[in-house]
């Protein structure tokens, strides 16, 4: 008689892990691209917004810094197939984003004013700023953890 061995549906745990992962990258990635084009998208005003917030001559620099920050980390973010150095480079990239962003947006706090958005939306500054890249850090540390699991 012929006995057949019943298939388990469950997948295999890195398979589960790297769609985590995977699904988690895309979530601060896309947040940081709306973050980026509404950035470049005024660009011009950047600066001067950054200088109202304290930061003097070294806006223009900041900005610059800032953008290709978010621009940088974004090989790491979509999941692109890297060197491991590049790979690594990017995820370094992200972690310059956020620190830039909460620097800025902790001073632009005190001026009730808000960068995030760089000048393409008007909106007013408040605790609500802080508590979105307070989420953002939470999904950084996540992904790493997922990320240094699976090297």
């Amino acid at each position: 008689m012929y006995m057949s061995k019943a298939k388990s549906s469950k997948k295999p745990k890195s398979t589960n892990r790297n769609t985590n992962i995977a699904s988690l990258r895309l979530i601060l990635g896309g947040y940081l691209v709306v973050f980026l084009l509404a950035q470049l998208f005024t660009f011009e005003k950047f600066p001067s917004m950054i200088e109202s917030i304290g930061l003097g001559n070294w806006s223009t620099v900041v900005a610059i810094v800032l953008v290709l920050a978010q621009l940088l980390a974004l090989p790491f973010l979509i999941g692109l197939k890297l060197p491991a150095r590049l790979v690594f480079a990017s995820f370094v990239s992200v972690f310059v984003a956020l620190v830039l962003l909460s620097v800025l947006e902790v001073m632009a706090l005190i001026s009730d004013a808000t960068i995030l958005f760089g000048a393409t939306l008007d909106l007013p500054g408040g605790f609500w700023s802080i508590c979105l890249l307070l989420a953002l850090w939470v999904l950084y540390a996540w992904v790493a953890a997922l990320w240094r699991k699976r090297k």
